[in-house]
């Protein structure tokens, strides 16, 4: 980094420091959330669960893993844009960034426990904040840092209205491991030092918390857990009201309600321990006041909750092992449309600010990052041979690329570095003229081009005998077999 660089980096991070510089900020979502309640909007029966009660429901923590490990285990890579719309993947020797990518995020990590932690606070929160090591000018390291311990600051020109205020990023280190991996980083990052990823926005700040969109059905989902907890516990808590079959008017002494109810108890107990049957004397009847766990239809009432908690991150339910109306006929369209539905719209944000945040502007000209789609979408094998195997047999990839998606090694000798173009095809360049007509064969090198009339290419001349005179000369062949 230029050393006149470095002196205003150095002098911006001052004036960031100030405490009358730097606003922090509250963004609109919270705000809002925040409104609805101080106007009774959210009543207490709807309130914003703790991150650990969210985690704690089976559906909303399925959901998380599905979709972090499905985008975590595709290989994340840099490309190089080709002329044509082509694009070729950068080595790792070729550029700093894609050594990284190659190796490691950073010394605590691999590249997949990265991705996991990243896509576990986006899809929960819908922000994850990155905090970058840099060498001068280049990206060493990538470290995700709890978003409960950044705040975002707002820092506003000083004396001069043409000027542009900016954003920076503030990360509070509490515990011991984050003092260790945030070791020799700034308190306040500016922000070519971070990365912030954002889902859907209000404000174009900071993403709107799925914790605050979905929490009515958070909530609902925790109330049904709840009553089923509390509908089989002590199998089922029976609750009813005993009848004596007294006269009207009358009643029992205190004695014997008393007596009688130590021995109901006793009864009830009995029952439910050991499954010892009551028997009720002197005509009494027990009348049940409680409803049965079909009467109250708690498990349709926990299938809907599944879906709805589905919706908000937008999983088929099929992923999370809810096969309600799930056939094998519609499995392939289900399975596409979580990859176009679910991941792809998550993967393009990730994509384009890691562009924007890890290259410079000329870089990006030439540069970019993806997830391998073919990884996402090719996940069943028999998919995959098919796909493969029309490609081979219309020319489209060499057989050591079609090797290469199974995993194998490439053909010995170069045997792999060709491609089978049908017979019954004519090839023709992009101005539609025919390089090599259906039928025809290919020319040998240092030979005659191919026919590409369709034609059958002409016969080689026969060679001439060897005692033939060829311009008054004899040419003579030494026999293999000596002579007679």
């Amino acid at each position: 980094m230029p050393l006149e660089d470095s002196k205003a980096l150095t002098v911006l991070r001052e004036t960031v420091k100030r405490p009358d510089s730097a606003t922090q900020v509250t963004p609109t979502g919270t705000r809002l959330v925040n409104t609805m309640r101080a106007f009774g909007m959210l009543n207490g029966g709807n309130r914003r669960l703790s991150t650990e009660e969210v985690i704690q429901l089976s559906a909303v923590l399925v959901c998380l893993d599905i979709r972090s490990q499905d985008i975590a285990k595709v290989r994340f890579r840099m490309y190089e844009r080709l002329p044509g719309g082509g694009k070729r993947e950068v080595e790792a020797g070729e550029h700093p960034v894609a050594f990284m990518l190659a190796t490691r995020p950073n010394p605590y990590m691999t590249w997949h426990e990265f991705w996991i932690m990243v896509l576990l606070h986006y899809s929960l929160i819908q922000n994850a904040y990155i905090a970058k090591r840099l060498d001068g000018a280049v990206v060493e390291e990538v470290i995700p840092c709890m978003p409960a311990r950044t705040t975002i600051l707002a820092v506003a020109p000083e004396n001069d209205s043409a000027g542009r205020g900016f954003y920076c990023y503030s990360v509070d280190r509490f515990s011991p491991h984050e003092k260790i991996q945030l070791a020799g980083l700034p308190e306040v990052f500016l922000p070519s030092e971070f990365i912030h990823l954002r889902g859907r926005m209000f404000d174009g700040l900071a993403g709107y918390s799925n914790m605050d969109a979905g929490a009515k059905t958070f909530s609902m989902a925790t109330e049904l857990l709840d009553y089923s907890t509390r509908l089989y516990t002590n199998d089922g808590g029976m609750r009813g009201v005993f009848q004596h079959p007294g006269e009207v008017g009358t009643s029992l002494s205190d004695t014997a309600f008393e007596h009688l109810r130590m021995q109901l108890a006793e009864l009830m107990t009995n029952f439910r321990r050991n499954n010892m049957p009551i028997v009720l004397e002197e005509g009494m009847t027990f009348q049940s006041v409680s409803m049965t766990s079909d009467q109250a239809e708690s498990s349709k009432s926990r299938d809907a909750a599944i879906v709805d908690v589905a919706r908000i991150f937008r999983i088929p339910p099929h992923k999370m092992m809810h096969l309600v109306n799930v056939k094998y006929e519609n499995m392939e369209t289900l399975e596409k449309s979580y990859v176009n539905d679910a991941l792809v719209p998550v993967c393009v944000p990730i994509e384009q600010k890691f562009s924007t945040s890890l290259l410079t502007r000329r870089e990006q000209e030439s540069f970019f990052f993806e997830f391998d789609r073919k990884e996402m979408l090719l996940n069943d094998m028999a998919m995959l041979a098919e796909v493969s195997k029309v490609m081979v047999q219309n020319g489209a990839i060499e057989l050591d690329e079609m090797r290469r998606l199974f995993g194998w090694n490439p053909m010995a000798n170069h045997a792999g570095e060709m491609r089978l173009i049908p017979s019954t095809f004519n090839l023709v360049d992009r101005s539609n003229k025919v390089i090599l007509a259906a039928g025809a064969q290919p020319a040998d090198k240092g030979g005659d081009a191919a026919a590409t009339d369709g034609a059958k290419p002409k016969p080689k001349p026969k060679p001439k005998p060897k005692d033939v005179e060829d311009d008054d000369n004899v040419v003579e062949f030494p026999s293999i077999v000596g002579e007679r």
